[in-house]
């Protein structure tokens, strides 16, 4: 055995165990290290225990720092925001301890740029209500200047980050400049705070069912008053019951017309009133068999509604119907139809009706409204509808028959010009036999001019005789020769396009769509009767 290195051993043992014993009765003294001092909004700084006294616990505290405590040997903090701050690590073992603060250790750099912003928890208040505003600025500002200026030029201002204020009656234009030691931003908002007076009273209203209803029906009108109403006085202009005191009433109408409502709306301390002139629009029910205002749907509104519309398209995938676009009235929708307008077409999404035997058609007269807008930039020709059988089609199946030259058929359609055989609007209806057509064409004015336009077309019988007209815009545009009144065919009804049956499409319920309507259509109605001059413009200064 080699002794003197085995002693040498025994002796750097004893010596280690020396030194330990040492450093565990040595006095309990905190201290750490970081690796940084100075850091971007969002570091992160790791902190090291150096302390001296062999600490088995360890509770930090980082003032700004997250998190803002921790137990751990070598915790990690991220500083979120712009600033100076301290760290105060304490130390212990068994019953002895040991604090140090490290003041003004970590400072946390401004963003170069700052961006304001802000929101109020309400955009209109009484002069009673608490409006708080939120600081939304970001680059961390730490200085904040907000001036609210009422059109009259009374102004208030605050220093707070988060002011929570009260305002006297007004509209107020709210401006935040916000700045932190590096840069400044300003944000202002027009008009964006309203206050009225508390026992102020500003009459509006509206209501909760369609302004456009069938005579018969009923409108609920609602209260939409700013302020502190106590009292409501109704006048209803053509209605059954024509005052009302509730705050939300329910009204019948009985005949049709466009008709004012007024509204006055009290408390003890003021009064208000509002009036809206032409408001309700009441349509005749006499006669009326369909009526499909499209907003947002495929329902038939009619007093029956049984008559099924549907989408008839040639590729669901491609072309469909929008139920959901603007209308002439503001809060209704039309029907957006949509294609290639062009003969013989194999791309367009067009309307059918399911069961056209349930209205009027052949040797019964009809009234038939549509409204349409559309641009002559979409086509030369638009289909607006078509009924029953058209040539090359037999009569007994409506399939294709190239020798068959009898036509049973209704269609109509607008023209972007008009011509010695067309006009600008052109209804056409025959009856079995060639020779017996009563064909109407309007040559006044285009209807392909991106406004809405209402047309109706009108059929009526007298001696034995039919007559067709059409309206356009409440005004007779066209007459056509009285022919000698023959029974027409009431299945298909196609609406928003003209048809025909083909070699290569031979079945009419399936047929060739020819020029389909691309633009929108709304309030699509048929009566049962031939309405006159006079109730053809009634009716249109209703639904105008």
């Amino acid at each position: 055995m080699n002794y003197r290195l085995y002693i040498a051993g025994i002796a750097a043992m004893l010596c280690l165990g020396s030194c330990e014993d040492d450093d565990k009765t040595a006095p309990l003294e905190a201290n750490m290290k970081c690796d940084r001092t100075e850091v971007a909004a969002g570091e992160t700084v790791c902190f090291m225990d150096r302390s001296s006294g062999n600490p088995a616990r360890w509770d930090w505290t980082f003032e700004g720092g997250e998190p803002a405590t921790s137990q751990l040997f070598s915790p990690e903090v991220v500083y979120t925001r712009p600033g100076t701050y301290s760290v105060t690590l304490r130390v212990g073992r068994g019953d002895n301890n040991s604090e140090k603060v490290f003041s003004s250790l970590i400072t946390v750099a401004y963003p170069d740029e700052v961006s304001a912003d802000f929101e109020a928890d309400k955009l209109n208040a009484y002069n009673t209500d608490d409006v708080t505003f939120t600081d939304l600025s970001a680059g961390f500002p730490n200085t904040w200047e907000w001036t609210f200026t009422t059109a009259e030029g009374v102004s208030v201002t605050s220093t707070e980050q988060n002011p929570v204020m009260k305002f006297v009656p007004g509209v107020y234009t709210v401006t935040l400049k916000a700045s932190s030691p590096k840069s400044t931003s300003t944000v202002t908002k027009e008009n964006y705070l309203n206050v009225i007076d508390h026992d102020a009273v500003a009459a509006e209203f509206g209501t909760s069912t369609p302004l456009m209803i069938i005579a018969g029906e009923t409108v609920t009108f609602e209260d939409r008053t700013m302020g502190r109403p106590e009292q409501w006085s109704w006048e209803f202009e053509g209605a059954d019951t024509p005052t009302s005191t509730e705050r939300n009433p329910t009204v019948r109408y009985s005949s049709p017309g466009r008709f004012k409502v007024k509204m006055t709306a009290n408390n003890e301390i003021n009064t208000s009133t509002c009036e809206k002139d032409a408001y309700v629009m009441v349509l005749p029910s006499a006669g009326l068999k369909m009526w499909f205002p499209f907003n947002g749907n495929l329902q038939d509104m009619s007093p029956n509604k049984d008559i099924v519309m549907k989408e008839h398209s040639s590729d669901p995938s491609k072309w469909s119907i929008k139920l959901d676009s603007p209308s002439r009235h503001d809060g209704d929708c039309s029907a957006q139809l949509a294609g290639v307008c062009k003969t013989n077409t194999d791309d367009y999404a067009v309307l059918q009706i399911a069961n056209p035997e349930q209205l009027p058609g052949g040797m019964q007269p009809m009234t038939f409204v549509m409204w349409v807008k559309a641009d002559k930039s979409l086509g030369t020709k638009l289909g607006l509808f078509q009924r029953g059988r058209p040539a090359n089609s037999t009569g007994s199946d409506g399939m294709y028959d190239a020798n068959n030259k009898d036509q049973n058929q209704s269609w109509a359609r607008l023209n972007s010009t008009a011509s010695s055989t067309e006009g600008f609007a052109r209804w056409y209806v025959n009856a079995t036999g060639q020779g017996s057509a009563c064909s109407a064409n309007t040559t006044d004015k285009s209807l392909l001019d991106d406004e809405w336009h209402c047309i109706v077309f009108v059929k009526e019988f007298a001696d034995g005789k039919c007559v067709t007209k059409i309206y356009a815009d409440g005004e007779l545009g066209a007459k056509s020769t009285a022919q000698t009144a023959k029974d027409t065919t009431k299945d298909p009804f196609f609406i928003g396009c003209t048809t025909q049956v083909t070699k290569a499409k031979p079945d009419v319920t399936h047929p060739q769509i020819n020029v389909p309507f691309i633009g929108l259509i709304d309030d699509v109605m048929m009566y049962d009767r031939s309405f006159t001059a006079d109730e053809v413009k009634t009716l249109y200064d209703i639904m105008k």
